[in-house]
């Protein structure tokens, strides 16, 4: 089976509440991993069709405060799929819901390695890349960006 894009799209958003902060009204990074997380499952178990497991997050920075109230937008995209793991994009926009024009506070990105549907591989036992066409190991080494 081939991964077109958008085809394996996930997109979930929320606002973020007081129980999700510290006292300064910073929401704590653990709330937006599992948020980008949820993310990334899904769009590999809607792939999948079958249970999918995090193996391994390679890096995540925050670059400034997510705050209460602000709008948290979590889009997850399958961008390879190998035999036994698949790589998730997953690309967080928080926008501050009380200031209208304000820019979002920042964009953040995480990988997700999984296993999935038979393996990852397609009827005739190749590895489906989604449209990136680079080998399985590749990003994990450095050499393919986003």
């Amino acid at each position: 089976m081939s991964c077109r894009a958008g085809e394996n799209r996930i997109i979930i958003s929320e606002v973020m509440m007081p129980s999700q902060a510290n006292v300064a009204g910073n929401v704590h990074g653990g709330e937006i991993m599992k948020m980008m997380d949820s993310a990334a499952y899904a769009a590999a178990r809607r792939y999948a069709r079958s249970n999918v497991v995090t193996a391994r997050v390679d890096e995540l920075e925050f670059h400034l405060p997510i705050l209460i109230g602000d709008l948290v937008v979590c889009t997850a995209d399958i961008v390879f799929v190998g035999h036994s793991s698949m790589e998730i994009a997953v690309n967080v926009e928080v926008e501050d819901l009380e200031h209208e024009g304000k820019p979002p506070a920042g964009a953040f990105r995480l990988l997700y390695d999984g296993c999935t549907r038979s393996q990852c591989q397609t009827k005739d036992g190749a590895g489906t890349g989604a449209g990136h066409g680079r080998s399985e190991s590749s990003f994990w080494r450095g050499e393919t960006s986003l």
